[in-house]
């Protein structure tokens, strides 16, 4: 047998009674609102994403976001993640969610100004930043001048793999 869950027009789930009970225990924790966003009342993680305990052994937790994405879909398509266009973090509501690649998740977040550091953000100027512009010019000196990459990373405390980068230039090019 089928059942579904519905709210006003919107149905929200559709499926045996495991998974309607599922979603019945997903949907109860929402705080619908007719025209705004549907915010969710669970569990949350930063910076404010709901997560979702699917219960039963191996269940797991699930973004809340995805979750309600899933009920009313089916299953989300391998490499995709679930956009908000409302941009609210909590927002559970079906028509404020779409389908979107890694890129265009990226894309969102930098047309509606989420990213941590402006795009053209590098070298010095990135809040990351481990050494300056001179001392990684000094780290090429010294490596071209035959120091050992294991020396290299005690005097500048990074990674042997970061300061290969640097050596090979891949990482904070010249220029």
């Amino acid at each position: 047998m089928v059942f579904r869950l519905v709210y006003g027009e919107m149905i929200l789930a559709e499926g045996d009674g495991g998974l309607i009970r599922q979603a019945a225990r997903f949907w109860s924790k929402v705080q619908f609102s007719p025209d705004g966003c549907w915010l969710w009342g669970g569990s949350t993680r930063p910076p404010g994403y709901g997560q979702f305990g699917r219960g039963g052994a191996g269940g797991g937790m699930v973004l809340a976001h995805r979750q309600a994405y899933i009920f009313a879909h089916g299953p989300i398509p391998a490499g995709f993640c679930v956009l908000h266009r409302c941009d609210n973090p909590p927002c559970v509501r079906l028509d404020h969610l779409f389908l979107g690649t890694r890129g265009d998740n990226m894309r969102d977040a930098s047309r509606k100004g989420r990213l941590n550091y402006p795009r053209a953000c590098f070298g010095e100027a990135h809040p990351r930043t481990k050494i300056s512009s001179i001392q990684v010019e000094e780290l090429r000196a010294l490596r071209k001048g035959g120091a050992t990459y294991k020396s290299l990373c005690h005097r500048f405390s990074l990674g042997k793999t970061q300061v290969a980068r640097i050596v090979r230039g891949e990482s904070r090019c010249r220029g």
